[in-house]
């Protein structure tokens, strides 16, 4: 969230403070109920020098994200220019979710053995009426209240029906429904993933994007998960089928990550057979990273699914169906910052300047394959554009992205 960066001419220019929301209103302007909302904020920021000032900006606000009155954020400004405000809104964890001494939540976390230990929870996937794509699908646990047992599970948005989004801890497959953008094999990775779920059947209504009827309607199947990520959805291994059935007496309990367990998984049948590509964050045990790397590299090497098409190492952005269904395809990350680049553009724009002066597109990423990869570096110092041609020095499958 900013308002236009203004190029910096020195450090002195640009200083961190911490700021507190001493107002909110919310414009909510927008086209549909899933889009973000344009929030106006106004903010009183004290320098490190004991200096107070306020500042006023007005920005597209991921929905998840929006401030309360009182939430302390964290702010980049520039003195010398008022217009300049840079709002950082991963808010803090509510002091409520927080691990209490001698509950029952704070129990169970203490349960674990190790970074690759995950809570069992059972449940069902369901679809009709719903946007399945290739790697997330509507879950509705048997047990609701296990999700707060996750780190961060106060995020977790719980629909009406009592389903919630899964995000597919790992992989991430081409876009089917990003605003109005999607991409080649979009579709095509949808269909395998219901399949490989159990649907033996599916109808998708006339938009392209929504389940008219499967068969069967829902499927039972088991997720394995440590926390619930920033834009309300559990980051799951998702086991379906005979592995689903045999975790069964485990719901409710944190158990190990084998190796095993893993190769059973939705996710790395998604990265072995090319369906989706790899999307590692820091939050998923190294191990895991490992495992889904050798298994994408492998899917690369044969050429199976998205590698056939591959054109993360250069594309263009002239426009959105370069990048659309009949255009290149690329690692879905940076096909949804292009997207979005696409669709806000100012003439003279590149999409590496565009994302260094829009932070929260602007993610930070771990480069090379080993434990802990270089130091952090912001997404857009891994771009550069000539005229509308685009080029990634990076190697998807080597990268990690900082989780906020």
């Amino acid at each position: 969230m900013s308002t236009p960066a203004p190029a910096s001419t020195g450090s002195d220019r640009r200083r961190r403070a911490i700021g507190l929301v001493v107002a909110l209103l919310a414009a909510l302007t927008t086209g549909a109920a899933g889009d973000d909302p344009v929030v106006a904020l106004t903010v009183r920021i004290t320098t490190a020098g004991g200096a107070v000032v306020t500042r006023t900006t007005r920005s597209v606000v991921p929905r998840t994200a929006v401030p309360r009155v009182g939430d302390q954020v964290r702010v980049r400004f520039d003195p010398a220019d008022p217009a300049e405000v840079l709002l950082d809104l991963r808010r803090r964890r509510p002091r409520s979710a927080r691990c209490r001494p001698g509950a029952r939540d704070c129990r169970r976390r203490r349960g674990r053995m190790s970074g690759s230990s995950h809570l069992v929870i059972t449940g069902r996937a369901v679809v009709v009426g719903k946007e399945p794509d290739g790697d997330s699908v509507r879950f509705a646990p048997d047990d609701p209240a296990l999700l707060r047992l996750l780190d961060h599970g106060d995020r977790a948005r719980v629909s009406a029906d009592g389903s919630v989004q899964l995000r597919f801890d790992g992989v991430d497959a081409p876009e089917l429904h990003y605003q109005d953008a999607a991409q080649p094999l979009g579709a095509a990775a949808r269909d395998r993933l219901l399949e490989r779920l159990g649907f033996t059947a599916v109808e998708v209504a006339a938009d392209g994007t929504t389940i008219a009827a499967a068969t069967p309607e829902q499927v039972r199947i088991a997720v394995l998960a440590r926390l619930v990520e920033i834009n309300g959805r559990p980051v799951a291994v998702v086991l379906a089928g005979g592995a689903a059935d045999a975790l069964a007496p485990s719901a409710g309990r944190w158990i190990e990550l084998t190796p095993a367990l893993l190769a059973s998984s939705v996710n790395a049948w998604a990265a072995s057979t090319g369906t989706a590509y790899p999307m590692l964050y820091s939050s998923t045990d190294t191990a895991l990273r490992d495992a889904f790397r050798e298994a994408a590299r492998t899917a690369r090497a044969a050429r199976l699914g998205v590698w056939a098409r591959d054109s993360s190492a250069s594309f263009s952005v002239a426009d959105a169906a370069a990048i659309g269904p009949d255009g290149a395809l690329v690692w879905p990350k940076l096909f949804r910052r292009a997207a979005d680049f696409v669709r806000l553009r100012r003439p003279g724009d590149t999409l590496p300047a565009w994302l260094a002066a829009t932070p929260l597109q602007d993610d930070d990423v771990l480069v090379g394959p080993g434990p802990g990869g270089t130091a952090a570096v912001p997404l857009h110092t891994l771009l550069e554009q000539d005229g509308e041609r685009v080029v990634f020095s990076a190697d998807p499958v080597d990268l990690t992205v900082v989780e906020r």
